[in-house]
């Protein structure tokens, strides 16, 4: 009896040891294949990968920084409504629409969220329109004098004077150029980065004589 029983329980510790080893071979049997790599395929190892992005992110943080620019992120038009929001707020503060025209987009140069865009035109100030939501492209100081631009402690308006904006932005204004504006005519331009890090985007300030009449936001091609 006692034989039979201890025959019973090493049969037992066999069969619970090959029921674990056929448990292994089954979770090594459904482990996913990985695939192998292609031909011609260029392995690097971990710390060259890492080194990789470390290089990656210096050249980022080596990149030159603009000690003058005007914030476009924070820029409000009258103190209060971003360069970018709503029709709805735009019209209220700008005032009546006086054309909305659809552009041929072979003929548009560059637009904000580059796809469709209606142009909207209140007294020569117009936006960009993608529906209810618009971007402030051009501001008119000579038809709406009481507009202003703030950005940060920088106010710019109808008044705003070359000598004044030198003393904020002096290699800016030292850079100056001459433009022939349609409409304008003979204007001198002023470029000012829209922020610390360098972007192919910019503001154009237009100055006729000694005071600023148009300020744009350019965007390249």
């Amino acid at each position: 009896m006692m034989f039979s029983s201890l025959i019973t329980r090493r049969s037992y510790r066999l069969l619970l040891v090959v029921s674990v080893l056929s448990g292994c071979a089954d979770q090594t049997t459904n482990r996913p294949a990985v695939a192998a790599p292609a031909a011609g395929a260029v392995l690097r190892p971990v710390s060259a990968i890492s080194a990789i992005q470390a290089k990656a992110a210096a050249s980022v943080e080596a990149e030159p920084l603009n000690t003058e620019y005007l914030e476009w992120n924070g820029a409000t038009l009258n103190g209060r409504l971003p360069m970018i929001s709503t029709r709805k707020a735009m019209l209220k503060e700008l005032g009546q629409l006086d054309s909305l025209i659809t552009p041929n987009m072979d003929d548009v140069c560059g637009s904000f969220f580059n796809k469709p865009f209606q142009l909207a035109y209140v007294k020569m100030t117009d936006l960009e329109v993608y529906g209810d939501r618009a971007v402030i492209r051009t501001i008119d100081f000579q038809r709406q004098p009481k507009l202003t631009l703030q950005a940060g402690s920088i106010r710019l308006s109808h008044s705003t004077t070359l000598a004044e904006l030198a003393r904020s932005f002096p290699v800016a204004v030292s850079k100056q150029s001459s433009l022939n504006v349609h409409g304008l005519g003979k204007m001198t331009a002023v470029s000012l980065a829209t922020g610390q890090r360098s972007s192919d985007d910019s503001w154009l300030l237009l100055f006729k004589g000694s005071k600023l009449v148009r300020i744009d936001y350019w965007m390249p091609c």
